[in-house]
């Protein structure tokens, strides 16, 4: 006996070779929310991703942290600073002081302005003020601190324009990204920053990979900042090829682009009479 086949739904696959009569195993009503489902997901991966960035950004852009002294001198590329002789001789007059009471003299003048300003420039980098020195905390802009893990993996000059670069792309693309603008551009950025940052970081500062995998969760935080890197990564490359999802401004300004997310075609056919 024939069996009618009438009903059968079957998936429309295109010009693809042998997969032009798949049986299609879910109802139709869990294909059309599909495409809900999708988008839904790739609204909370926006908002998830777009905080996370415009915080940072802020945070490097906005907020000062503490360096120090050592730290300052890589920033800056400070390791031997040029002074002139003349600078650091004494007076005639205090060259012929008696021997007998130089000890004295040298404790009672202090020193001049000049040379307090030759010893703060070799201690703590060029740009440090009077005040830092005095309390012994040198404060920057975090962005500042982006530099200096740059220049410590070999940026050189490079390290300030590509960490001020960085803070301003998470600044301005997460505002964006949780708003729905130019979602893929600042997806893809997003992707490259933390892919640099998992390099420099995990890998070649923390040394993830040249220890027991059995043994991450005892590194502590190097354990959690790896697998948050990996996981805005992924965010990031998700929105990359998924798209805003709903309730974005792309798709306000864009509305001829279909709603991002694999769509399935649907074919009733009837492939045997009865």
């Amino acid at each position: 006996m024939e069996v009618s086949r009438k009903n059968e739904r079957n998936v429309s696959w295109g010009p693809v070779p042998g997969l032009t009569n798949l049986n299609l195993l879910e109802s139709p009503v869990m294909s059309s929310t599909q495409p809900v489902q999708i988008g839904f997901t790739l609204l909370l991966s926006r908002i998830v991703l777009g905080t996370a960035l415009f915080f940072a950004g802020w945070h490097a852009c906005f907020q000062e942290v503490e360096f120090s002294p050592e730290e300052i001198r890589t920033l800056e590329g400070v390791g031997a600073v040029a002074v002139p002789v003349s600078w650091l001789q004494t007076a005639p007059e205090e060259a012929a002081a008696p021997a007998d009471d130089a000890t004295e003299q040298t404790a009672a003048k202090p020193i001049s302005p000049m040379a307090a300003s030759v010893k703060a420039v070799l201690e703590t980098g060029s740009h440090s003020s009077s005040d830092e020195v005095a309390s012994g905390s040198i404060k920057r802009v975090g962005a500042e601190r982006i530099a200096l893990c740059l220049r410590t993996h070999g940026f050189g000059e490079w390290s300030e324009p590509t960490a001020w670069a960085t803070a301003v792309v998470k600044l301005l693309g997460g505002a964006l990204l949780v708003l729905g603008l130019l979602t893929r551009l600042w997806a893809f950025l997003a992707a490259v920053i933390f892919g640099v940052t998992f390099w420099l970081g995990s890998v070649e500062t923390a040394g993830m990979f040249s220890t027991n995998p059995l043994g991450w969760v005892d590194a502590g935080g190097g354990f959690q900042q790896m697998y948050f890197v990996l996981a805005m990564f992924v965010l990031s490359f998700g929105l990359l090829a998924g798209g805003p999802g709903i309730l974005s401004l792309d798709r306000l300004f864009w509305p001829g682009r279909r709603p991002s997310g694999p769509v399935t075609h649907l074919a009733t056919t009837d492939n045997e009479p009865h």
